[in-house]
């Protein structure tokens, strides 16, 4: 399902209370620099006057004049469940996307039954705290029952008036339309979506919890989100479905805050005019935004007769990392960001009891030798082979165990 939605952010509260937040109801409130005349205390956000006040500050901190405020409704779990299931009855599918369901399967990145759209839908209504409906042009909060507090839906409620201001100046539908070619370019813009919308709930959940905003250390902050992040993602059945719901907020909101106060919001508009291409720059960008680094393109192998083409893409460091971090090894990350380019192709073909069979076949290029063969020691899936030539790795498999040889002499030969 295509994502317009954002998390709860309760890992996010838990990290900035144990930065040194007193008792919420007690502790004086510390204004968010450039924001300063804004009541930060949480509010009911079925108020008008919640409403109100958290637009007003989500404009703010946004750095624009807030105009008129979108519709704000508040949707049970059970209609949020049903909008769901709507709107993935009305997608069409993906040209042969069984095959690429297939694929991933072999390559370890989804669990068999992974993707299943009932169990999807229900994963979201348990992680969702809301959504900007950039077709509707309206704001929707879940509301979770006795989960949901002032405390946790507050700040959702102005992450999502961050995404309308934003959809009123770059037209979000165009934008993801537009930086969608790859899995990477994808995952890549779209954390500069969430990115900057979670980076301005942060800095708004830090004063709400009694927190002083110029005081909080904000590296630390990142490292702990992050590591969360990949722990999630490593651990996670199918690492394919649980990266979108992690990697544009935790990578996306460090990555914007580290050019926030020489740029502020003229600079995330130059970001939204040209995203980072690839997950690598972001996922690099620890104390500094890096330069971009990627490699040129790897040429297609040739397959053999039998098999007929059915789709390309490139995984870049982020999908790397899927591949890796299930070995629980802390040198995935390290490897996947000397990552320079990478391409995967899909093959259809039939076995030999005249059944389909699905091909997959993944080329990397790194930065050194040493990182391919960490690479090819590390990677996990079931049915794929991986071997390293100099700073190339191949991982190829298939569904019928049918040997990939060719794969490897195509795309490994000197």
């Amino acid at each position: 399902m295509r994502r317009a939605l954002a998390k709860a952010l309760p890992f996010v509260l838990v990290v900035l209370a144990g930065c040194g937040a007193d008792d919420k109801d007690t502790a004086p409130r510390y204004p968010i620099p450039g924001c300063e005349s804004f009541d930060t205390s949480p509010c009911d956000i079925t108020t008008p006057a919640c409403q109100t006040r958290l637009f007003e500050l989500a404009a703010c901190l946004h750095g624009v004049e807030p105009g008129d405020m979108p519709p704000v409704t508040l949707m049970s779990e059970n209609d949020f469940r049903s909008y769901l299931a709507a709107e993935a009855a009305a997608q069409q599918p993906m040209p042969n996307q069984d095959r690429w369901d297939a694929a991933n399967e072999v390559l370890g990145l989804v669990a068999p039954g992974g993707l299943d759209t009932a169990t999807e839908i229900d994963d979201t209504v348990k992680a969702v705290g809301g959504f900007y409906d950039d077709q509707t042009k309206t704001v929707h909060v879940i509301d979770h029952g006795a989960d949901s507090t002032p405390e946790t839906s507050c700040p959702v409620l102005l992450h999502e008036f961050v995404h309308s201001l934003q959809d009123r100046e770059v037209d979000l539908t165009s934008f993801r339309q537009m930086h969608d070619a790859t899995y990477d370019a994808d995952l890549a813009s779209d954390a500069v979506i969430e990115g900057e919308a979670q980076f301005q709930a942060q800095r708004y959940m830090a004063s709400m919890l009694g927190l002083d905003p110029k005081s909080v250390d904000w590296a630390r902050f990142y490292a702990e989100g992050i590591a969360s992040a990949e722990e999630q993602i490593a651990q996670a059945p199918s690492p394919l479905t649980a990266t979108p719901n992690s990697y544009p907020y935790a990578w996306g909101s460090r990555y914007i805050s580290l050019g926030w106060a020489a740029t502020g919001h003229s600079g995330v508009l130059d970001l939204f005019a040209e995203p980072p291409a690839d997950t690598q720059r972001e996922m690099a960008s620890v104390v500094a935004r890096t330069d971009d680094v990627a490699g040129p393109p790897i040429a297609a192998p040739a397959a053999p007769a039998q098999l007929t083409f059915v789709g390309d893409d490139a995984l870049g460091a982020l999908g790397a990392f899927e591949l890796l971090a299930r070995s629980e090894d802390a040198s995935a990350e390290s490897i996947v960001l000397d990552w320079r380019s990478d391409h995967l192709w899909i093959y259809a073909g039939t076995n030999a009891a005249e059944l389909p069979s699905t091909t997959v076949v993944w080329a990397c290029d790194f930065k050194t030798a040493g990182s391919a063969a960490g690479a090819a020691r590390l990677v996990f899936g079931g049915q794929t082979e991986a071997r390293a030539v100099g700073s190339r790795l191949v991982v190829a498999g298939a569904d019928d165990g049918s040997s990939v040889d060719w794969a490897f002499d195509a795309l490994l030969s000197p």
